[in-house]
């Protein structure tokens, strides 16, 4: 038998031969942008195989957090818990975790007729990444508020490590140290920057509109994330 979430359910391990032909097509519809900050529950893709030997299942969440149903669509990673079989080589899939392994700039990026390749452990293909897997994550939930004359700016980090909240504790930092590089700009140019060790920003407050751009440094620094002040 074989067990991907700590026991919560097993699978026959004669429906995963080795070696297995890697399941692989193409996406029917367009894959809509999301923000990759969690499940997307109403989000579906139907993806069509390029024959009737290769095959897509369902997998609990756990088994799905623990690496389950990896695959390709276009340029983004992502992963899926349900697949439903529609005939006719056709899946739809849902039950989304998109942009994922640091490629969350991906989910913007989605064409007709886009690959599909499902990343299986056995069979595994071989895909250049540019170092996107040391790349910390977007930075989420941005916010500001004026304050005794003050612009208060503050963001929320994701983690690489512990994203599934299982325990409702913190979540692990996932890189070597927590620092953010913060640029706020208004239409002449750059107002203010800083090197900061923790996620907010409080400076002296003016008139806008202004833009934050903020990102995490890691080993490099991860893709930037911005918030219009109005």
């Amino acid at each position: 038998m074989l067990r991907l979430d700590d026991g919560a359910s097993y699978e026959p391990s004669a429906l995963l031969p080795a070696p297995a032909p890697v399941a692989m097509g193409r996406a029917v519809p367009i894959l809509p942008a999301v923000i990759p900050a969690g499940w997307d529950r109403f989000g579906q893709l139907e993806v069509e195989l390029r024959a009737d030997f290769m095959w897509l299942v369902r997998r609990s969440e756990s088994a799905v957090l623990a690496g389950g149903n990896l695959a390709f669509i276009g340029d983004e990673i992502f992963q899926f818990a349900a697949a439903e079989a529609l005939g006719n080589l056709r899946f739809r899939l849902s039950g989304l975790l998109r942009g994922r392994c640091c490629m969350e700039l991906a989910v913007a990026t989605h064409a007709v007729d886009e690959r599909f390749v499902l990343l299986d452990q056995g069979p595994m293909l071989t895909v250049m990444l540019d170092g996107a897997g040391i790349m910390p994550l977007l930075l989420v939930h941005l916010s500001w508020r004026r304050q005794a004359g003050q612009l208060h700016l503050s963001w929320i980090v994701q983690s690489r490590a512990g994203f599934g909240w299982p325990d409702l504790a913190d979540v692990p930092i996932g890189e070597s140290r927590l620092a953010f590089r913060a640029v706020l700009r208004d239409a002449a140019g750059i107002v203010a920057e800083a090197e900061l060790n923790g996620s907010s920003w409080i400076l002296a407050d003016q008139a806008g509109p202004l833009w934050l751009d903020v990102a995490q440094v890691g080993a490099t620094m991860g893709p930037v994330a911005t918030l219009l002040v109005s």
